[in-house]
């Protein structure tokens, strides 16, 4: 019984990281380690957005919104940056949303700003 309420605890954290399932604003900026190209700007893109596809549908059975997400790549020295902004979003559960997405897109540095909607 304590392994369901683990898991359904679980669950509803990681729901609870996914866009259109808070108040919040999140930027996440993941930083590829291979050469900038249109080609591969778009590849990046379509697996960032897949990663948090898969997370919100397929495995928690979440309807994920793309009207709250902008995912877009850009250059930086030379090198693939993809940034994901998620509007209200839950950020108290930040950590166990990016476990899941590292294991969806590999090992990547990952920078955040949770909440970003507000003044520091």
């Amino acid at each position: 019984m304590i392994r369901f309420i683990l898991l359904f605890t679980l669950i509803a954290v990681v729901l609870a990281f996914i866009p259109g399932t808070g108040e919040d604003l999140g930027v996440m900026t993941i930083h590829f380690d291979i050469p900038y190209t249109a080609l591969d700007r778009e590849h990046y893109e379509d697996l960032v957005k897949k990663a948090l596809i898969n997370i919100a549908t397929h495995q928690y059975q979440r309807q994920y919104n793309g009207e709250y997400a902008r995912i877009n790549g850009r250059s930086v020295n030379d090198k693939l940056v993809v940034d994901v902004q998620a509007m209200n979003i839950n950020c108290e559960h930040e950590n166990t949303f990016l476990r899941k997405f590292i294991c969806e897109i590999g090992y990547y540095h990952i920078d955040t700003k949770c909440p970003a909607n507000t003044i520091e």
